[in-house]
């Protein structure tokens, strides 16, 4: 449980009641929020996930540091297993923001859980679909890639499920037409696609290394602006920063603060957007490596700009959940409440 948030909300509550707290501990008198707490908590929906980039480089560079330290605060950091987990402890408490995926985050609203997006990352998809060598690797042919096949996918409801299942419609198949096998994250997704466990593998970022050497052939690659238009008809939102609006409203300063962190990062990786060894060299050293560079020349042409974060990629996101069936088709999402521009 993040105890300084309940602490605030308590703090919160008895100012409103007019109970006996200092006038520091209530804040302004205008509502500006309770107290600014010493620390704040940033879970990473996934270590090492470039998509999260602009977090990284918000740490890296100082940038996160410098903005809440001017309200009296500091930055902790968390790595949480993988995007539907960040959501999880986000909804939990356990942090305060977390770097996930808009899908997790719609799809938590879709149960009733209050969660919106302040700053997005990333307008295009963030998987790649790859074939087992000797596989067709083509999409002029579905048929070809969905008809007796199996599809390793992380797990069912990850952002890669999304995707295969965005792309089933798209061919005009029905998300039972292909036989899906959840494979895990990171190390055991790429251990499962050296054992050969299915025909295709749509995956997040360690597709990168397994192209590389070899392991698979690269079918699509929706990091790929154009891949990202043409199976989605616009921008779509992925990667992104999530919290939820309880904390925003208690706690003003330190949303603007985190949100100018990240926004900054994403300057600075915007003006060397066309040299990916210029943005490798913000990040964690941990991080740095052929790989990561050659991740970054992918994922930097649909990296944001500002973060502001696109209400349309949003609702794009809901459109295909919902055909996808992970989401309810009566399910009410407020695609302009989800995004959050408010502390830019």
């Amino acid at each position: 449980m993040n105890t300084r948030f309940r602490a605030g909300r308590m703090i919160a509550a008895a100012c409103a009641l007019g109970l006996a707290v200092t006038t520091s501990a209530c804040g302004s008198a205008d509502g500006e929020g309770g107290e600014v707490p010493p620390t704040v908590t940033i879970g990473i929906g996934g270590a090492g996930v470039i998509a999260y980039a602009a977090t990284y480089v918000a740490k890296q560079e100082g940038f996160l540091d410098e903005e809440l330290k001017k309200i009296g605060s500091k930055p902790e950091y968390v790595d949480l297993e993988g995007s539907v987990q960040a959501v999880q402890a986000l909804a939990t408490e356990e942090v305060d923001f977390v770097t996930s995926v808009s899908s997790a985050g719609l799809a938590a609203v879709a149960e009733g859980a209050e969660v919106t997006e302040v700053s997005q990352f990333l307008t295009t998809d963030m998987v790649f679909l790859t074939a087992t060598p000797g596989l067709p690797t083509s999409d002029s042919d579905p048929a070809a890639i969905v008809e007796g096949r199996k599809w390793g996918i992380p797990g069912f409801g990850s952002t890669a499920h999304l995707t295969a299942l965005s792309a089933l419609v798209q061919w005009g198949y029905q998300p039972d037409d292909v036989e899906f096998v959840p494979i895990g994250h990171v190390a055991s997704s790429a251990a499962a696609v050296e054992q050969k466990l299915a025909d295709y593998y749509w995956l997040g970022t360690v597709a990168e290394g397994l192209v590389a050497d070899g392991t698979v052939n690269l079918v699509l690659d929706f990091f790929d602006p154009a891949v990202t238009e043409k199976y989605y008809g616009g921008g779509y939102a992925t990667a992104g920063l999530f919290a939820l609006p309880s904390y925003l409203e208690d706690q003003p300063e330190v949303a603007k603060a985190v949100v100018t962190a990240h926004t900054r990062a994403m300057a600075a990786m915007n003006d060397a957007k066309d040299d990916p060894a210029a943005v490798m060299a913000m990040l964690p050293e941990d991080l740095r490596g052929d790989a990561t560079l050659a991740l970054l020349a992918r994922v930097l042409p649909g990296y944001s700009a500002d973060g502001t974060v696109d209400q349309a990629a949003i609702e794009r996101v809901v459109e295909a959940s919902k055909a996808g069936e992970l989401m309810a088709a009566d399910a009410e999402i407020d695609a302009a409440s989800f995004a959050n521009n408010d502390y830019r």
